[in-house]
């Protein structure tokens, strides 16, 4: 599975994201299914995205019911994206609250290491995004299984889960930078 050529493409993609990289894209989870798009989000330390339904409805849970702040905020890499929509042939949006053109490879994007968008701080969550059955289904089964080859996880290329450490807004074309 490692001599799979997208391991070239990827490779390429990730050599060339920047390590100054901006907010290509946002995105507000509604209900099952209903996103939106917006030019600009709100992140709460409490809530996460503002609006977004991973406050009330996520999979991962305290055991006082409420959502678990280590998945408050989603977050992947637009060179990623791109190369699994171009190679499927399909545009479907995995449901990230944030899309950034930057490399979240460790050791930068290591647990528990921080990184700024505007005036938000976002913390890298110990909770390793291994895609969804969504995810799978619009990508498939073996992309699922190429970005979760062990020797591929510290490139986390499904994205990162990440717990808000200051709050405020976040908007397309937003620089990111590691702290």
């Amino acid at each position: 599975m490692t001599d799979d050529p997208r391991l070239t493409l990827l490779k390429k993609s990730l050599q060339s994201a920047p390590y100054s990289g901006r907010v290509t894209s946002l995105c507000a989870r509604k209900d099952d299914g209903i996103r939106e798009y917006p030019d600009r989000i709100d992140i709460d330390v409490k809530e996460g995205v503002v609006g977004d339904r991973w406050i009330y409805k996520t999979w991962k849970h305290l055991e006082n019911g409420y959502s678990d702040p280590r998945v408050q905020v989603a977050v992947c890499n637009s060179r990623i994206l791109e190369l699994l929509q171009k190679e499927k042939n399909n545009d479907y949006h995995p449901g990230d609250n944030i899309v950034v053109d930057h490399d979240l490879s460790k050791p930068d994007f290591e647990i528990g290491n921080c990184f700024r968008l505007g005036k938000v701080i976002l913390q890298v969550s110990d909770v390793f995004n291994d895609a969804c059955a969504k995810f799978a289904g619009e990508f498939g089964a073996d992309v699922l299984k190429w970005i979760n080859i062990p020797d591929f996880r510290n490139l986390n290329l499904r994205g990162i889960y990440c717990k808000t450490v200051q709050g405020g807004g976040v908007k397309i074309g937003d620089k990111l930078r590691v702290l």
